[in-house]
């Protein structure tokens, strides 16, 4: 599977407030970090609603 620039910038972004939401709450706690997780799960979401959408319009 191919895929789009936007799908890879929108992983990349949830990568690295993945990986900055667990040094942050190593030093600062989870629920000082949680807005980062947020960010994460927002990026998946967001991924997952891109991919879809591409996988359709290539279906049709």
């Amino acid at each position: 599977m191919k895929f789009t620039l936007s799908e890879i910038i929108l992983l990349a972004f949830s990568l690295v407030t993945f990986v900055i939401g667990i040094h942050q709450s190593l030093f600062y706690g989870v629920v000082n970090s949680y807005w980062l997780f947020m960010f994460t799960l927002g990026f998946l979401f967001w991924f997952k609603l891109v991919r879809d959408k591409n996988e359709k319009a290539d279906d049709q």
